[in-house]
């Protein structure tokens, strides 16, 4: 039996016709790193995981969420793509009582293996997503208390399936204005924006549904379809946040979301964070909606707001509708 306490999920592995688990021995190891796999690369080069790994079958994460049940994630951390959303996490991750586990991408190579499997059970396939979160946040330091699972924006797609497996799980949607997220997307496109380096079938229905798309159409499709999933799972655990409230919103709306008591330690430590770029943290964070507003020619203007405008607007008055959390049960 493979053993939480050393041993984390780093890849699903396809050897067919045999779905296969890449574990490594992460030790204490604190995820501190914008993105999940940054840590694992600084890991792999260790000389031990360069001498053992294991690989085991997928159900092995089943077998380990049974016998080794850690408690469930504290919050997971939605969004629509380039909205501030690693900076929540790096916010999180601070605290070294947080592990924040961002954009894994043994969750993505999961999620694309169910979808080609659709025969599996629905309780199969709660069970092994329950099971990797359990096994990317099991507890493996003393200090740690919290976790969090920040999805990479393509996973919003598959929220709902995520949604059932942890119905009580508090979780927050951050959006931006759309040409904004269109801006940068078009300058330095996410992997979903590139044609061929994964597909799924919601890809390949919108590939069929407007053929002669280009990658401005393309892109603002996916982002509408990112807000509408949010909107249609909209709950009462769930809290809209908008880009413009960052970073206050963090201790005002993230961290009491949460469940998150703040001392006054993490609010010097939190300004500090909120001062970098969260992607690339050595250097600082400068504003950038005007020059992106300013970038966008009009026909990316009009794009954004015939295709994204729809759901953005309704995200926006759902937003203006929540109840302060003073207010909330």
């Amino acid at each position: 039996m493979i053993d939480l306490r050393t041993w984390m999920p780093i890849r699903i592995a396809i050897q067919p016709p045999h779905v296969l688990v890449d574990w490594c021995a992460v030790g204490a190891a604190h995820f501190a790193d914008p993105f999940f796999d940054q840590t694992i690369e600084r890991e792999l080069q260790l000389p031990v995981n360069q001498v053992f790994r294991q690989l085991t079958p997928l159900t092995t994460l089943v077998d380990t969420l049974h016998a080794q049940p850690a408690a469930p994630p504290q919050g997971f951390i939605v969004h629509m793509s380039r909205c501030g959303s690693t900076l929540i996490a790096q916010m999180l991750a601070a605290n070294p009582a947080h592990t924040v586990i961002a954009e894994p991408s043994p969750l993505e190579r999961l999620l694309r293996v169910l979808e080609q499997l659709p025969d599996l059970s629905e309780q199969l396939r709660l069970d092994l997503v329950r099971g990797l979160l359990n096994a990317l946040l099991y507890p493996r330091r003393p200090e740690q208390q919290h976790g969090f699972i920040k999805l990479d924006s393509w996973h919003t797609l598959e929220w709902p399936l995520l949604r059932r497996a942890y119905p009580d799980v508090p979780w927050i949607f951050i959006y931006r204005e759309p040409v904004e997220v269109l801006v940068s997307q078009l300058n330095q496109p996410a992997s979903w924006m590139q044609l061929g380096v994964f597909s799924s079938h919601w890809q390949m229905q919108l590939l069929s549904a407007h053929p002669q798309m280009g990658h401005a159409e393309y892109a603002a499709r996916v982002l509408a379809a990112f807000c509408r999933t949010a909107l249609d799972t909209l709950d009462e655990r769930a809290r809209l946040i908008h880009y413009r409230e960052l970073p206050a919103a963090f201790a005002s709306q993230i961290a009491p979301w949460f469940g998150l008591e703040l001392t006054a330690a993490d609010h010097a430590l939190l300004a500090t964070v909120a001062q970098r770029n969260a992607k690339h943290p050595s250097a600082r964070w400068q504003p950038d909606a005007a020059a992106k507003q300013a970038e966008a020619d009009a026909s990316l203007h009009a794009l954004a707001q015939s295709i994204v405008g729809p759901a953005y607007a309704e995200l926006e008055q759902r937003r203006a509708q929540q109840l302060p959390l003073s207010a909330v049960g």
